[in-house]
C-alpha cells in the first residue's frame, strides 16, 4: 500500500507541484515496523462491530500512510506554512 501511495503521490503530486518534500523511504520503514508489530502482538484490526479496546485491537488507521500539509509541524521536517522565509525552518 505504501509503495502504491508513494508512486501515485510522486507522479501526480509533483506534476501538479503540490509536493514539496517526500518521505517515501521513511514511510516504507514505518510500514515494515507496523507489519512486524502487528504480527508479534496478536491484536486484530478494529471494526465498527467491535467494542473499542486498545489491548485487543489496533486503532482504525494503524499503519495507513498519510500526506500532511506543510503547516503541520513534524519533527525533522520543514514546516514553511507557505512562507519562503521559513524555507529552512526544520522542526526539532
Amino acid at each position: 500500500m505504501v509503495a502504491i501511495f508513494g508512486q501515485r503521490a510522486a507522479t501526480i503530486g509533483k506534476d501538479l507541484c503540490i509536493i514539496t518534500e517526500d518521505y517515501f523511504d521513511y514511510a516504507l520503514k514505518k510500514a515494515v515496523e507496523c507489519d512486524q508489530h502487528r504480527a508479534k502482538s496478536g491484536k486484530k484490526n478494529w471494526t465498527l462491530e467491535d467494542e473499542w479496546n486498545m489491548d485487543k485491537y489496533f486503532p482504525p488507521l494503524y499503519g495507513v500512510p498519510i500526506s500532511l500539509k506543510d503547516n503541520i509541524e513534524l519533527e525533522g521536517t520543514a514546516s514553511t506554512v507557505g512562507v519562503t522565509v521559513r524555507a529552512n525552518s526544520i522542526m526539532k
